[in-house]
């Protein structure tokens, strides 16, 4: 595992430290960490997943849709990714194998 610093949904507010896991299959971002965000993106009804070690025994069916920018030495990278909204998840931000699709 990673861990690099992006914004989210913004090229200078919404600072996240964001964990890449190649073990996950799927994007997560806590819910915690979505209200904290300036002009959180509204979370949509999504197909119902279960989490197993993220928070012991977790359901989830909302997701956003966010743009990722890091900012990187030779320029910024933007990724628009699908992420699932994990109440009580202690990471912010969890970057899966899904984004690779890209």
């Amino acid at each position: 595992m990673t861990q690099v610093v992006a914004t989210i949904n913004s090229l200078e507010y919404n600072l996240t430290k964001v964990i890449v896991n190649s073990h996950s299959n799927i994007t997560l971002v806590s819910f915690k960490s979505l209200l904290k965000m300036q002009n959180p993106p509204k979370v949509r009804q999504g197909q119902r997943i279960n989490l197993v070690q993220v928070t012991e025994n977790a359901s989830i069916s909302g997701y956003v849709e966010v743009d990722l920018h890091f900012h990187a030495p030779d320029g910024l990278v933007k990724i628009n990714v699908e992420t699932y909204v994990v109440k009580g998840m202690i990471s912010s931000f969890i970057l899966g194998n899904d984004f690779a699709d890209q």
